[in-house]
Parts: structure tokens; C-alpha cells; sequence
């Protein structure tokens, strides 16, 4: 505190003896930006507009203009920053800072939500070819604003541009991403997305985009159900980016896509390690619903009942599929009671009763309650006619009335197969 108090003491002994004996243009202008460097903007706006006013005429009035103007920027006073740019870039155009204070001012519209005028003053400036890495940063920033506009053909031009034009550019790799956005929305071919993808993941520029880019393409390829290709970009994501946000966000989709692969000896010691690290009680839902999936597949049958189990206690809008895949662990063991106990409750559901119906008759028929395996394929081929299972079922419940002597219902339905099913198997 003592020292902050002698180092504004000894500013403001410089400033009064300024004003008393004004220094050359060149040591105030030195002296303005010593104290922009130390970020005291306030300070530092008073020189420089006491050295704009007292040497209008001074060679380098140019830069104090701008420095004026990030002074104002700096201090919230936006609308006497933009006066400061929009001065150096319509006075000076052979100042250095010409080209610097156009693009800040357009900055600043942008920020502003000005969108229309952001994009003139971009392609007021790129008109004056800008070197690097000016141009890319107009190019990229104007297809930007063209998107928030709606200008989507418009913005796609300025992306290529930093695209093709730019390789070197801070904002090549975003622009790839930026084209991959845009072919997405209009339903390009997936490999023709990925393309822009690979490109933007090979990147030597920017580490975020380069992450980014293989966790699109790992969740495109997983869309499109091609698991093992998505497994492996999600891995490379987590190799050559540990840290990433996009890392930890994939997580989940990675682990699926290695079970939806066939390993599910890898999906289920990912979701044992996840669950002993996640608190939140939604995120464990969804890591326990993989992991009762991998025990079941695994043929652990007692592990998968009891993981259901725990996400059928959780509640919520899926728990009658948590209690049908249970059911199917039931079954596996030939424990047919607690199949019918699981989810002859359950079979409203849409999302399952017609898997349901076809395991509680089979599970009821497993169990020699052959009354109760007719009432569900009966069930089944009425509710479901046109369904995968409604030729088996009636097969099956001819095949129960062949079994009573009961021949002529048994015949009848037999042709009703027939009649109804000519293409099938049976």
C-alpha cells in the first residue's frame, strides 16, 4: 500500500510539473503511454488530449489519437473510444495505426450487436489488402457477424477464404470448423463433414480446435453408428488432449462406443472408474445404465440385476426399460417367475410392450403356464400385427392348440399364419 501510494504519489508530481513546464510532443507522448502501460488509462487520456490540443500539428498525432482511443475503450467510454478509431482510420490513411483503428472499431460494432456496420467496415478494410495477421482476423470475424445476420452463403465465403488463403492464420482452424458447422446444418454427406474435421484435428496452431474437431468427428461417426471409428477418435481426444473440456464432455459417448463395439469388458471397468469419481446423481444414472448394460453382456447376469435394480430405485422416466433389461437377466437364468414379477406390471409402456409381451410369453411357456403363454402371444399378435414377433406368436399358439387336441382351432390358425404372414419363415 505504501508503495502503490509513493508511485501515484510521484505520477502526479510528474503531471503538475508537465503542466507547469510542458515537455516536448515526443517525451509526452513517451510519458502518456508509461502511463497506459501501468494500465492508469485515466491518467494517460489526459495526456494524450493535452497533447493532441496543445500540438495538432505533431508528426506521430496519429498514434496519440489512437492510444486516446484505447485509453476510452479500456475505461468503458465506448462510444469516445469509436470517435477516437473512426478519426485515425478516415484521417491518417497512411498511419500505421489505419488499418489497426478500422478493425477495432469494427470490433467494437461487433460487441455492440451493430452486425451490418461491422461487416462494412471489415470490407472497407480488407479492400486496403491488410497484411497478417489483419486479414484472416477480418475475413473470419465478418463471416462471423454474417452468421449471427443469417448470411450463411455469405459467411461460408469469408471461411474459405481464411480456409484456402490463410493456412498460417490463428484462425484457420476455426474456420474449418466453422465450414464443418455450416455443411452439417445443410445435410451434407457425413465423410464430406469429417473432411473439414480431420483438417481442423491436425492442426499445429490451436490445441482447443484441434480437440474440438476429433470430438465432432467422434460424435458424427457415433450417429452414424460406426462405433469402432468413433472409439477411436474419442481416444486420440483423450491422448492428445487430457484436459480438454471436449475430454471429459465425451466421456460417456466414448465408453458407449467401445460397448457398442463388442468390448464390453472395456466399457464396464470405464463406467466402475467413472462412478467412484462422479457425485452428480444425473451423471451416475447414465454411467450405471452402461454399466448394468456391460454385465449383461459380459453374462453377469447377478451384477446386471443388481445395477438395475439400483436404477430402478433411482426412479425417473425409464424405469420400466430398467426393469424389462432386468427381466432379460431373469430370463437368462431360466429364473421365469421373476421375469413375469419384473414386468407383468410394466407392459402399458410403449417403449417396451411389445418385447415385454414376447418375453412374458415366453417366459410363461418356460414355466408351464401354458395358459398364460397363450394369453400373451395372443396378446402380442393382436396388439402388434405387423410386428417382428406376430407370426411367431400365432405359430406358437397354434402349435399350444395343436398340443390340446384341439384341431380344428389349432388348423384355422395355422392357416391364418399363412394367409397373413406368406412371406415368413414359418
Amino acid at each position: 500500500m505504501k508503495y502503490l501510494r509513493f508511485t501515484c504519489g510521484c505520477v502526479l508530481f510528474f503531471v503538475q510539473a508537465c503542466l507547469a513546464d510542458p515537455l516536448p510532443p515526443d517525451d509526452r507522448l513517451q510519458f502518456a503511454d508509461g502511463l497506459f502501460a501501468r494500465d492508469l488509462y485515466e491518467l494517460a487520456a489526459q495526456e494524450y488530449s493535452g497533447l493532441i490540443a496543445d500540438h495538432s500539428e505533431y508528426g506521430k498525432i496519429d498514434e496519440a489519437h489512437y492510444r486516446l482511443g484505447d485509453c476510452y475503450r479500456h475505461m468503458g467510454k465506448n462510444s469516445l473510444a469509436e470517435r477516437q478509431y473512426a478519426g485515425v482510420f478516415k484521417r491518417y490513411p497512411k498511419s500505421k495505426y489505419h488499418l489497426k483503428a478500422g478493425i477495432k472499431r469494427a470490433d467494437m460494432f461487433i460487441r455492440d450487436k451493430r452486425y451490418e456496420e461491422g461487416v462494412s467496415l471489415y470490407t472497407l478494410v480488407l479492400k486496403k489488402r491488410p497484411p497478417e495477421p489483419m486479414g484472416s482476423a477480418c475475413h473470419f470475424f465478418s463471416g462471423e457477424a454474417l452468421m449471427t445476420l443469417g448470411r450463411t452463403n455469405d459467411a461460408q465465403k469469408a471461411y474459405d477464404i481464411v480456409a484456402d488463403k490463410f493456412p498460417s492464420s490463428d484462425y484457420h482452424p476455426f474456420a474449418l470448423l466453422r465450414l464443418a458447422d455450416i455443411a452439417a446444418n445443410r445435410g451434407v454427406k457425413p465423410e464430406s463433414i469429417i473432411k473439414f474435421y480431420r483438417s481442423a484435428a491436425t492442426n499445429n496452431i490451436s490445441a482447443r480446435a484441434a480437440a474440438e474437431a476429433l470430438y465432432q468427428i467422434g460424435r458424427l461417426q457415433f450417429e452414424q453408428k460406426q462405433y469402432e471409428d468413433s472409439s477411436r477418435a474419442f481416444s486420440e481426444l483423450a491422448k492428445r488432449y487430457p484436459d480438454d473440456v471436449r475430454t471429459r464432455d465425451s466421456a460417456l459417448d466414448s465408453a458407449w462406443s467401445h460397448f457398442n463395439s463388442g468390448f464390453s469388458a472395456k466399457a464396464l471397468k470405464v463406467a466402475n472408474l467413472a462412478l467412484a469419481a462422479e457425485k452428480d446423481a444425473g451423471t451416475a444414472s447414465s454411467w450405471l445404465y452402461l454399466k448394468a448394460n456391460a454385465e449383461r453382456q459380459l453374462k453377469k447376469h447377478d451384477q446386471a440385476i443388481a445395477t438395475y435394480g439400483r436404477l430402478i430405485e433411482r426412479g425417473g422416466s425409464s424405469t420400466d426399460v430398467y426393469a424389462y433389461e432386468q427381466a432379460l437377466c431373469y430370463f437368462a437364468k431360466g429364473e421365469y417367475a421373476l421375469v413375469v414379477g419384473a414386468i407383468e406390471g410394466r407392459i402399458a409402456n410403449k417403449k417396451i410392450r411389445e418385447d415385454a409381451l414376447w418375453l412374458l410369453a415366453r417366459s410363461s411357456a418356460a414355466d408351464g403356464d401354458s395358459d398364460s403363454s397363450v394369453q400373451y402371444y395372443t396378446k402380442l399378435y393382436k396388439d402388434f400385427s405387423s410386428g417382428r414377433f406376430a407370426a411367431q406368436a400365432m405359430f406358437r399358439v397354434a402349435g399350444e392348440l395343436q398340443a390340446r387336441k384341439d384341431w380344428k382351432a389349432s388348423s384355422d390358425m395355422y392357416r391364418e399364419v399363412s394367409s397373413k404372414h406368406p412371406a415368413g419363415e414359418l
